[in-house]
């Protein structure tokens, strides 16, 4: 058994945003919302176009090149000499088995932006694009609720399969119907495009690094995307379920029956994308082990 001081950390997003054409700079900034810390080191983006373009849906963030990380316009990140020195943009998906770079933890306030310049190079046309970066505000430090969590008997609670209109907010809502405590570190956010004929349209396959994450809301507490701006949107890469380690720690809650977590998640595929999540609880009703498989208790 492990003990756990939570809540943790939040994700600190910027808006989502249009890039420019090929060849062309253009930044994504993360605008903070109150003072807090955050880690550089974690940072994740995503840069897909949509289906209307003659190529279709299609992961983008490996043919950009970051050019530029840098705090209130300084506090430069990357460096190097000749035309456009930068880092191979999948450096920065939330799908990487690691950080490549051991950037710092910044303590920051609320104003504080944090930039981050891609050059584009896809000559399809314009593409979608988000930054995110894990977040530990300072009211949350030294607080919360220490929880005792068994190494196992968990169950695994899924969201109803919902469908998300291309450009259009949706949200997803779990309503739970056991008490115990649910660790958010491990949700898992499933967005797919339904098939059609249209198989060059890359429809019909895994959409979720393509597409963003609007809030995640457990009751009313508050939600765990942040940021000063329109509409934050975090890299929904973070959470797929292909993932290679976890880069956010959004920490584990108490919940009881009737209490709701809602995710909202953002695309822009140019159809209708399927989608859910789970995450794990492990009940606390029925005694240490809360579990019984094929009628026998754990």
């Amino acid at each position: 058994m492990t003990r756990y001081l939570g809540p943790r950390e939040v994700l600190l997003a910027s808006a989502f945003q249009a890039t420019a054409d090929s060849g062309t700079d253009f930044d994504l900034t993360v605008t903070v919302n109150e003072p807090g810390t955050i880690d550089l080191a974690r940072v994740a983006a995503y840069v897909a176009n949509d289906a209307a373009l003659a190529n279709g849906s299609m992961d983008l963030l490996p043919i950009n090149t970051v050019t530029d990380l840098s705090i209130n316009g300084s506090s430069l990140l990357i460096r190097g000499r000749g035309t456009n020195p930068g880092v191979p943009g999948q450096a920065f998906s939330g799908l990487r088995a690691n950080g490549f770079f051991a950037f710092p933890q910044v303590h920051v306030t609320t104003g504080d932006t944090i930039s981050a310049t891609f050059l584009y190079t896809y000559a399809g046309g314009a593409a979608s694009a988000s930054l995110s970066i894990p977040f530990l505000p300072d009211r949350f430090k030294g607080g919360g609720q220490d929880y005792p969590i068994p190494h196992r008997n968990e169950v695994a609670l899924g969201a109803p399969i919902t469908t998300a209109a291309t450009a259009t907010a949706q949200a997803i809502s779990l309503t739970f119907d056991t008490p115990g405590i649910i660790d958010l570190k491990r949700l898992v956010i499933g967005m797919g495009l339904p098939p059609t004929l249209n198989i060059e349209a890359s429809q019909g396959v895994d959409f979720t690094p393509l597409a963003g994450v609007r809030q995640i809301l457990l009751r009313s507490d508050y939600n765990m995307v942040v940021g000063n701006g329109t509409a934050p949107t975090a890299a929904a890469s973070m959470f797929a379920g292909q993932r290679q380690r976890h880069w956010i720690d959004l920490g584990r809650h108490k919940v009881t029956p009737g209490d709701i977590l809602a995710v909202t998640v953002f695309q822009v595929s140019g159809v209708t994308a399927q989608c859910s999540f789970s995450v794990p609880l492990w009940p606390t009703e029925g005694g240490a082990g809360g579990v019984a498989v094929g009628g026998r208790p754990c």
